[in-house]
């Protein structure tokens, strides 16, 4: 099962230690910009803002540059806006705390709080005096007020509200409010007085996206059935309705004339004109999903941005990028520590892998291909060094495992099965410490693999699940105990482990109610740590197949578990956002850390076990000193941006 990529959650970052206090923490060092939710123009300005996980980042169009960070939310930013004047920003996080930033000095010059912190979507009014909101699991809009918090009035449908659009101009003219649902029908009301004035109904599935014309005249509607339509506001009557063809529509939204309309699905932007429905143009470059695309003012130019955390500034007639915007991150799916524990390698949600020298925390490598045709297309979920570190590894959901050289960053080899079907690897790494050239894959097709890093040759296929293979680990061959083993962990909840020789099972481990996403094995070989979909983590005697003790308390999915090097620890890391530390020999809970604003991916001890790297779906990898976790030492704090 492919797992989910962009659930958000709001957690601060609290470090409770069992049965003593809570108490304020930060990690020794933090890796990583955040996942890109949001980008929007500064009007009167050549400047733009994009908004990842915590903070806002202000850019400079016509150089590309970064010039500004706003940061001071303790929480996800679900949403912000540019005042019509560009001097303020607003934003409003997760938590119900806005803020109000002044452009010029770039400090924070009000807060208030609003009086709800469970709602999923929102938008600023023109204004700034209002924001509306909206919960998945409630069939109504509300409008708040942003300097006293309070809540001004409702807008229902029979359906969650998921997108909003306000209009207003400096007339006397209603303000008005466009809101779109899963019901299927977008509605416009009057914002002051809560009037429904049209009820607009053309699609199939949901509402994925409303946008009012500049003039306040029309509107277009975009939906989950991959159609999109606009509409005349007075009249209520369509003009056309047209199908994108490729995709459902993210977006949708007026050229800032009003007189084109922009569509964004998959990869491509599409051009065309309102009121007829013409197609003008496509714009391709991103590799993932476009999320938003909307024109600047007074310039053929239309700003983007999408689940490949780029943004992009095209001409908008021509098709072509002139501008790369540089600086997000997204999700951090996997982590190695390098064997001498200098430097740390991520694997990233788009598709690049990044080895960071953890001292300096500087980027030192990017592994990605200078051939387009050679670059992973999808997450990267796993990575990994050779036991010498000679040999960096990237394992991805597109089916295809790369050796890098780690110091150059040059490919050095591609292993993919030629199969008319492309199957996600859910797991890559090297067989450690057997030698540089053996690598273990898990994938979707239920099997389990060992290949030659060099030749690229499948030796040995390992079958006996009857589910996806979410995870493999090695026992290397010892003097007592001859040959190697596998270890596997899969969607049938089952742990196998295998004779590396024969294939042969040699003993099944049942105990999990969900499916096993993670396991590893003790540095002494007498032990299988593993994690599961069922929110806990199992310890195993490996000979024998016992279940030692479940490990219980953590509220998600158990993501990553690991020993560290000593084995006096366990780690589990998981969904929740948090990761735990337990006593190995007595199995009681040492610390659990709030330690991302998102699902915490994996977790991992340093080769010293004095420190733990974690990465999570917020788009940032985090250090801890493990003596501080453990109320030995004092901690640093530091912070990287790209």
């Amino acid at each position: 099962m492919k797992p989910i990529r962009f659930a958000l959650t709001h957690v601060f970052l609290y470090l409770l230690i069992l049965n003593v206090h809570a108490e304020l923490m930060a990690p020794e060092k933090e890796f990583g910009a955040g996942f890109l939710r949001q980008a929007s123009l500064i009007p009167g300005s050549n400047h733009f803002f994009s908004v990842s996980t915590n903070r806002i980042f202000i850019w400079d169009m016509n150089s590309g540059q970064q010039i500004a960070v706003l940061s001071d939310h303790s929480d996800q930013i679900i949403t912000a806006r540019a005042s019509q004047d560009g001097s303020l920003i607003y934003s409003l996080a997760q938590n119900g705390v806005i803020h109000v930033w002044n452009l010029n000095t770039k400090a924070k010059i009000q807060t208030s709080f609003l009086n709800n912190s469970s709602f999923r979507f929102a938008k600023f009014s023109p204004n700034g005096d209002s924001v509306i909101v909206s919960e998945i699991t409630k069939q109504n809009a509300q409008l708040y007020e942003v300097g006293s918090g309070e809540l001004l009035r409702e807008f229902a449908h029979s359906g969650a509200v998921v997108c909003f659009d306000f209009w207003e101009d400096d007339s006397n003219a209603p303000r008005l409010l466009l809101t779109g649902s899963f019901d299927g029908a977008a509605i416009l009301w009057n914002v002051d007085s809560g009037e429904q004035l049209q009820v607009f109904q053309a699609h199939s599935g949901g509402i994925a996206s409303v946008n009012i014309a500049p003039d306040g005249q029309r509107c277009v509607t975009a939906g989950f059935d991959a159609n999109f339509a606009e509409w005349n506001l007075e009249q209520g009557i369509g003009y056309f309705s047209k199908s994108n063809q490729t995709s459902s529509v993210r977006s949708v939204n007026y050229s800032a004339d009003g007189g084109q309309i922009l569509t964004a699905g998959d990869i491509r932007i599409t051009r065309w004109s309102s009121m007829t429905g013409e197609k003008i143009n496509t714009l391709e470059g991103h590799s993932l999903g476009v999320t938003v695309a909307v024109s600047v003012p007074n310039r053929n130019e239309i700003i983007s941005y999408g689940i490949d955390n780029r943004i992009y500034l095209w001409n908008a007639s021509e098709g072509s990028i002139i501008q790369t915007f540089k600086g997000h991150n997204p999700g951090v799916y996997s982590l190695a520590f390098s064997p001498d524990g200098s430097e740390l390698l991520t694997g990233n949600g788009d598709t690049v892998a990044v080895i960071y020298d953890i001292d300096s925390e500087q980027r030192k490598v990017t592994l990605e291909s200078s051939d387009p045709w050679e670059r992973h297309i999808d997450v990267i979920n796993s990575v990994d060094f050779s036991p010498s570190g000679n040999k960096a590894l990237t394992g991805s959901f597109d089916g295809m495992v790369k050796l890098w050289n780690p110091v150059t960053g040059e490919l050095l080899k591609t292993l993919r099965e030629e199969t008319d079907r492309v199957y996600y690897f859910y797991q890559a790494r090297f067989a450690h410490p057997l030698n540089e050239n053996i690598v273990l894959t898990a994938s979707e097709d239920q099997t389990a693999k060992m290949w030659n890093g060099d030749s690229g040759d499948i030796l040995h296929t390992f079958i006996g699940h009857t589910g996806s293979v979410h995870t493999v680990a090695y026992w290397p061959e010892t003097p007592d105990e001859k040959p190697a083993k596998v270890i596997t962990g899969g969607a049938d909840k089952k742990i196998i482990m295998w004779n590396s020789v024969s294939n042969e099972i040699l003993q099944t481990y049942d105990g999990h109610t969900g499916r096993v996403l993670c396991l590893t094995v003790s540095s002494d070989g007498e032990w299988i740590l593993s994690g599961s979909l069922d929110k806990t983590a199992i310890l195993w005697d490996r000979a024998n197949g016992e279940l030692i003790h479940v490990f219980s308390g953590h509220t998600g999915q158990i993501n990553a578990v690991a020993f560290s090097p000593d084995n006096q620890y366990i780690l589990t890391a998981s969904g929740d956002s948090t990761f735990k530390i337990w006593d190995a020999a007595t199995f009681e809970l040492i610390v659990s850390v709030n330690a991302h604003l998102d699902k915490v991916q994996s977790a991992i001890f340093s080769p010293n076990g004095e420190k733990i790297a974690t990465g999570s779906f917020d788009g940032t990898a985090k250090i801890w000193s493990v003596n501080e976790l453990t109320g030995k030492t004092s901690i640093r704090d530091f912070m990287l941006h790209d």
